[in-house]
């Protein structure tokens, strides 16, 4: 769950609704830290994954459903 209520605005601020949503579900799940231009997930395996919060191109969401996918991941949520 999200720790604070810093961490919840700035995730909140994700300019992608389906990638907002997979993110809330993916730091119940997940351990994670917050960066300055994103958010890090890491796996069991010792991997870590950095996804940013502002998606660049049209291709980013996927991408970062991608990344979460090889932590072990699987998103349940869709966006609307």
């Amino acid at each position: 769950m999200v720790s604070n209520a810093k961490e919840r605005r700035r995730l909140q601020n994700c300019n992608d609704r389906k990638l907002r949503a997979v993110l809330f579900e993916a730091v119940k799940v997940l351990p994670y830290k917050m960066t300055t231009k994103g958010i890090m997930f890491y796996g069991e395996d010792g991997h870590a994954v950095t996804i940013h919060l502002t998606t660049s191109d049209h291709r980013a969401t996927e991408n970062a459903l991608a990344r979460l996918r090889k932590l072990g991941f699987t998103p349940t949520k869709k966006g609307k």
